[in-house]
């Protein structure tokens, strides 16, 4: 299969071209620094200049006769401190990334056309769930990342009009080697002083990185991917999580980060963290998706045994 990347050399894609290339798919990129790419991703065939403003280049060649393309491209949502600007560009660089991708398959003739758009989506699409669990038919929210979601959703669906099977996968939180929010919450617990953030109530989805990746996998090959889903494992209170991690770090995991001290360090993204993501991965089961790692506390230390 010819698969088309985008964002392939962020933490979910490094690990996704690594395994479409080990079952012997043809993988190229489009990224900013092409270069880059190949040095950073060695196990892409391919890469081509392009960025989310682009509408023009090489790169829309490219796009004839794959067989699919996997869209994760996107500014990180905790790259900075979050200003007007750093929204809109959260923003842009999803919503209208997707449209240059989309009209870009929309300039080709149907019969060079992709089959399949499988494209990256999140879980803030519910908003701040509370304790009310969501699934795949629960109404969108009302924040500014969910309204993100909905456009950056809305966008590539418009594939469908062009006869490709399209998908999202609103993401939870990815536990994985070598990126993440994992990353992050390792350095207190590491030095004693770890526990859960932003009271401990809120609702953490979760899932292992070999999931995400097999989730996208299956959307190329599966065509009951066929609209978004929540690509979540489960989700567990904060202060299960903290606990979990704890236990497999043999680390004490007692001492709470408060939300207010959250929102003093990060500003409005502070307040993203304490927001509870109570959200079920209903289509998967519905299909008996396998999760290589079914259980909070084997993926965690599946993930730090690698590191």
């Amino acid at each position: 299969m010819r698969v088309i990347v985008t964002g392939g050399t962020g933490f979910i894609g490094r690990h996704l071209v690594a395994a479409l290339a080990a079952r012997g798919d043809e993988v190229t990129l489009l990224a900013r620094d092409p270069d880059r790419a190949r040095r950073a991703v060695s196990s892409a065939k391919h890469a081509e200049r392009w960025d989310t403003d682009s509408t023009d280049g090489a790169w829309r060649s490219s796009l004839a006769h794959a067989d699919a393309v996997i869209h994760l491209a996107g500014e990180p949502i905790n790259a900075r401190r979050w200003n007007d600007a750093q929204k809109q560009r959260i923003r842009e660089t999803r919503v209208r990334g997707t449209k240059n991708l989309v009209d870009a398959i929309r300039a080709l003739p149907s019969s060079e056309r992709p089959k399949v758009l499988a494209s990256a989506s999140g879980v803030d699409y519910f908003g701040d769930t509370g304790d009310d669990d969501k699934t795949e038919a629960s109404p969108a929210g009302t924040t500014f990342l969910s309204e993100v979601c909905v456009a950056w959703e809305r966008e590539a669906l418009e594939a469908r009009s062009l006869g490709l099977r399209v998908t999202a996968a609103r993401t939870g939180i990815v536990l994985g080697d070598g990126g993440g929010a994992l990353e992050q919450m390792l350095l207190p617990f590491k030095m004693f002083v770890g526990g859960p953030v932003g009271g401990g109530k809120q609702w953490f989805p979760w899932l292992h990185v070999d999931d995400m990746v097999g989730m996208y996998v299956a959307a190329l090959d599966d065509a009951r991917f066929e609209a978004p889903f929540n690509a979540v494992t489960e989700s567990v209170r904060m202060s299960d999580f903290a606990r979990a991690l704890g236990a497999v770090l043999s680390r004490p995991s007692w001492l709470p980060v408060p939300g207010f001290a959250l929102r003093a360090a990060m500003g409005e993204m502070g307040a993203l963290v304490s927001e509870s993501k109570r959200v079920s991965p209903a289509f998967l089961r519905s299909i008996s998706f396998r999760f290589a790692h079914p259980t909070l506390e084997g993926a965690l230390r599946d993930v730090l045994k690698r590191r």
